[in-house]
């Protein structure tokens, strides 16, 4: 059995979670308990695909999730929530406060590992999963945030199983929360690149279609007509003998290209739920009624654009499959490319129902609502502060913006008959459909070389086996960036076993332990005889254990004669005081940029954690040539910082983080320039100086600086408050300061750490 993992996300999520298991239990013929007391085999044959037999008695396939408990807890409090399995229903303790960044960025950690092991639990218990269904809003912090970053991890888990959401929002010029409109397109971002399928849901267009039939609609009123919607679209994978099957076979019918996959839905007949029974209208009136746009649950103009696909689904006993192709050929409005399928089990109290699923370029005009409010709010820089507290990056809006941007554009060269490169680079390759449809020998270099960019890297690792030799030879004219930081031991072994030995140009080279152990040793172990054949260019080495670095510096490091840069990165865990590195002599002449970050040994914090003269005395060699140095560690005395400058002679570019407070600095001597000639007398080049630190720099300080470092143009500070440093307040100390050194930057930024209320620094 092909089973779904349902997860409901915060207060709006679980509400209309709540309604739609009601909705499908009545249709399986499943009691409050769980009990099963149906009849007919037909309402049996799919019952797995939503629930799990626990003990005679069927549960939902559910996880329940909200960062702060009163929804949760109110609904549990219904007779009918309480078959979940209890340990499916995750709780935090504090809300987001209706803050994406708060979600996204949350400082408790347990909720998304509990969320994380209990997807795991579930998807073990399954046969076959095919794939996962989320409900949330967008409005919230934890629907859009905490949804946002629960989507990357089932992504990056689960790369082959499908993933679609229903996500509710709002059309409505008055906002609940001010922040709406940065919440909803900073989700937008990550169901673009994460989610196959999305059904929106907009609450102002489902108040208006209630409101047709009741005289004031409520929230549990929309809930519900967003229930029966989603009744209806999992209509096909819960009954047999459907055309869409499962998940895929839907996507692959409803979303001709990957981005595109923003899609609405109608129902009909729409009653009261006080007067749904004994109602009943005749079929074709059904079928217009599924394409009015008064039915649709969020707001579209049917006359503008056109429909990319389209799947009309129907519901009941008294009809049938040439009765509802007969009156499709009547109906004015002409759909190409729709799917027509019938299932015989009705609603309940009705007699025929019906539920279309269309993907309309008319989307976009939504899109563009939520883009304009976005712009005009980031522009301004409103409440953009309180988001990068939490930990955001201003970037990240940019991104968003610009990705929801292109999207639009995408919708509109559809529209307009502009197909040829959206369909080309959107074009869907999860079913290796260019691999099976083209011949490779036919097609341009230039198309081939775009076909190598967008193949994700799942199926690039796959795709060599069935290429031809035209392929297979053309890849050694490309520069590859490899980075398999997430990429499985599995597959990582294949990936190198059948992309390295057909290239020389592998330009930039990622390698990481953090997630998967052993990729570092594997590939030093078995690939080590195919470096010096590639023009490898960057390297970047995460978690290296110290063993395997004494290998890379003493054998490797010299044979990588074309190397220009090279990212060191170690967790608390892989390197040791005593490491006896070995010293390498070899010259590499175009070797510029070295980046070293170090974190803090907090099992054994009275011993140096990183021996950083050490590892600079063995590196000595290749030092000379540096002009762009990054280091982050935690330094126990100040030898190691002075002999980093004694050894780059070239240094033109310093960014230095220093994980120490005033004690520590007190302690191991000031490492800063005033206590430190080597350094002075070793920076003469230096044009560019970054650095952060958790102690207080002097006024003093920033003066020797300028003085020491004639070249300096870009100085850029980031230290704790001046409280006790007079100096720093004296106008006439600035003056000076600013006529005799300060004219010569392009670009002087002082960051200050102040703390008020707390021991903890607000940036």
């Amino acid at each position: 059995m092909r089973e779904i993992i349902h997860i409901q996300l915060g207060g709006c999520g679980n509400r209309i979670g709540s309604k739609f298991w009601k909705t499908i239990t009545d249709e399986h013929c499943i009691d409050s308990t769980g009990i099963y007391y149906g009849q007919l085999d037909e309402n049996f044959e799919g019952i797995n695909v939503y629930f799990n037999e626990i003990s005679r008695k069927y549960c939902p396939r559910a996880i329940l999730v909200d960062l702060e408990p009163d929804v949760i807890n109110t609904l549990h409090n219904d007779s009918f929530d309480k078959f979940f399995y209890s340990d499916n229903i995750i709780c935090g303790k504090v809300g987001c406060g209706s803050s994406w960044s708060s979600g996204f960025y949350n400082d408790d950690t347990e909720v998304i590992d509990q969320v994380l092991n209990t997807i795991r639990k579930e998807s073990e218990l399954c046969d076959c999963l095919q794939g996962f269904q989320l409900t949330h809003s967008l409005l919230g912090g934890t629907g859009s945030g905490f949804g946002s970053l629960l989507i990357d991890e089932l992504r990056e888990e689960y790369p082959d199983r499908a993933m679609m959401t229903f996500s509710s929002l709002t059309s409505s010029e008055t906002c609940e929360h001010l922040i709406e409109p940065y919440n909803i397109v900073l989700s937008i971002q990550h169901l673009i690149e994460n989610i196959d399928a999305t059904y929106f849901f907009d609450n102002e267009t489902l108040h208006k279609t209630s409101s047709r039939t009741q005289t004031s609609p409520t929230y549990n009123d929309l809930n519900q007509l967003i229930s029966t919607a989603m009744s209806g679209i999992t209509t096909c994978f819960r009954f047999p003998d459907q055309i869409n099957g499962d998940m895929q076979k839907l996507n692959n019918h409803m979303i001709p290209f990957p981005r595109l996959h923003f899609l609405m839905s109608s129902y009909a007949p729409i009653f009261s739920q006080n007067c749904i029974q004994n109602n009943s209208i005749p079929l074709y009136q059904l079928i217009e009624e599924i394409f009015d746009k008064r039915n649709m649950l969020m707001p579209c103009d049917l006359q503008q654009g056109r429909y990319l696909s389209a799947t009309a689904i129907f519901r009941g006993r008294n009809m049938t499959i040439k009765e509802i192709y007969e009156h499709m050929l009547n109906l004015q409005t002409k759909v190409k490319n729709i799917k027509t399928t019938l299932c015989k089990i009705p609603l309940k109290d009705l007699e025929i129902s019906s539920t279309l699923i269309g993907n309309h370029t008319s989307i976009q005009n939504l899109l563009k609502y939520f883009l304009e409010k976005f712009s005009t709010m980031f522009r301004r820089k409103l409440y953009v502060f309180g988001f990068c507290r939490s930990g955001m990056d201003e970037m990240e809006f940019t991104e968003a913006e610009s990705n929801l941007r292109d999207l639009i554009d995408e919708y509109q060269e559809i529209q307009h008959g502009k197909t040829d490169r959206v369909s080309f680079y959107s074009y869907r390759l999860s079913d290796n459909n260019i691999m099976s449809v083209l011949k490779l020998e036919h097609l341009a270099n230039e198309i081939l070389y775009t076909i190598f960019d967008y193949l994700d890297g799942f199926h690039l690792i796959f795709a060599f086996r069935g290429l031809n030799s035209r392929f297979t030879s053309l890849i050694n004219h490309i520069h590859l960036h490899i980075n398999t930081t997430h990429c499985r031991k599995t597959d990582f072994n294949y990936l190198f076993d059948n992309i390295f030995p057909l290239t020389t140009n592998i330009f930039s080279l990622t390698i990481s332990n953090k997630h998967t152990l052993g990729p570092i040793e594997t590939f030093l172990n078995r690939h080590l005889d195919l470096i010096p054949h590639n023009q490898l260019n960057h390297l970047k080495l995460i978690d290296i254990d110290p063993q395997a670095l004494n290998t890379f510096l003493k054998t490797i490091l010299p044979k990588l004669t074309h190397l220009v840069s090279l990212n060191i990165t170690n967790s608390i865990t892989k390197f040791r005081y005593d490491l006896p590195l070995e010293t390498i002599n070899v010259s590499l002449p175009a070797f510029k940029y070295l980046s070293l970050s170090i974190e803090q040994n907090s099992y054994y914090p009275h011993v140096p954690f990183f021996n950083e003269h050490m590892l600079m005395h063995r590196m000595e060699s290749i030092l000379s040539t540096v002009t762009h140095l990054s280091l982050e560690y935690s330094p126990r005395d100040i030898v190691g910082l002075t002999l980093l400058f004694e050894k780059l002679n070239k240094i033109e570019y310093l960014q230095i983080t220093l994980d120490i407070d005033d004690e520590v600095a007190r302690a191991i001597g000031n490492p800063f320039i005033s206590n430190s000639p080597l350094i002075r007398d070793h920076g003469q080049h230096l044009r560019s100086f970054i650095i952060q630190t958790g102690y207080h720099i002097l006024f003093v300080e920033i003066a020797a600086l300028l003085t020491h470092f004639p070249q300096l143009q870009i100085l850029s500070l980031a230290t704790q408050e001046f409280t006790h440093d007079i100096q720093f307040y004296d106008g006439q100390a600035w003056e000076k300061l600013i006529q005799t050194s300060l004219p010569r930057l392009t670009s002087l930024r002082l960051y200050i750490f102040v703390d008020y209320l707390s021991s903890n620094p607000v940036l």
